[in-house]
C-alpha cells in the first residue's frame, strides 16, 4: 500500500517536472523568438 503511494507520488512529481520544463521551455523559445523579431522589424523599420 505504501509503496504504490510511493510510487504513484513519484510518478506524478516526475511527470509534473517534465511537463513543467516542457512549458519553460516552449516559453523561452517563444519569448527568444519573439524578442529577436521585434527587434529586427524594429531596426527595420527604423533604418527605412
Amino acid at each position: 500500500m505504501w509503496r504504490a503511494a510511493m510510487n504513484c507520488a513519484a510518478t506524478t512529481i516526475v511527470s509534473g517536472a517534465v511537463w513543467l520544463g516542457v512549458v519553460y521551455f516552449f516559453l523561452f523559445s517563444f519569448s527568444h523568438c519573439y524578442a529577436l523579431c521585434v527587434c529586427n522589424w524594429e531596426s527595420y523599420v527604423f533604418a527605412s
